[in-house]
């Protein structure tokens, strides 16, 4: 893992991308989605998942990258519906493989997130989603963990 990381670090610090680089790219986005929308919407959708459901950066970017090809109506509904599929993907992973072991290391900390849970669970869930304090990735997490 550390090594894939090196080698994406090392390409990305090599890289020499300009402005104009950057439009060019766009446009040609542009000009695939003109031809093909429907497989495009559909590979940006299977990207976006992939990358909201294994917590990686980059959904900003690839936001951006969307409202400029497919525009903003399109680009919303689609990111919306694939981070939504992401994040409960995320939260099945969690909750079927890592609960166990989380369990054990934390278990007097998740007691008390699963006390607030049962006093009144959709207060407590959307407070903890809504607060800045807690990111996206560790909340989806979280909720995976719960009861």
């Amino acid at each position: 893992m550390l090594l894939i990381a090196a080698a994406l670090l090392f390409v990305w610090m090599n890289a020499d991308v300009s402005l104009q680089d950057m439009l060019a790219a766009q446009r040609e986005l542009a000009m695939h989605f003109v031809n093909n929308p429907t497989l495009i919407t559909l590979i940006y959708f299977g990207v976006f998942v992939v990358i909201t459901a294994l917590c990686l950066p980059g959904a900003g970017v690839l936001m951006l990258v969307g409202g400029g090809c497919m525009g903003f109506g399109l680009c919303m509904v689609v990111s919306t519906a694939a981070s939504a599929l992401g994040a409960l993907l995320t939260m099945l992973f969690a909750r079927h493989f890592f609960r166990s072991s989380v369990e054990a290391r934390f278990a007097d900390k998740l007691d008390e997130i699963n006390k607030g849970i049962d006093k009144n669970e959709v207060a407590y869930l959307l407070s903890l989603r809504l607060a800045p304090i807690i990111p996206f990735v560790a909340f989806n997490l979280l909720a995976g963990l719960s009861v």
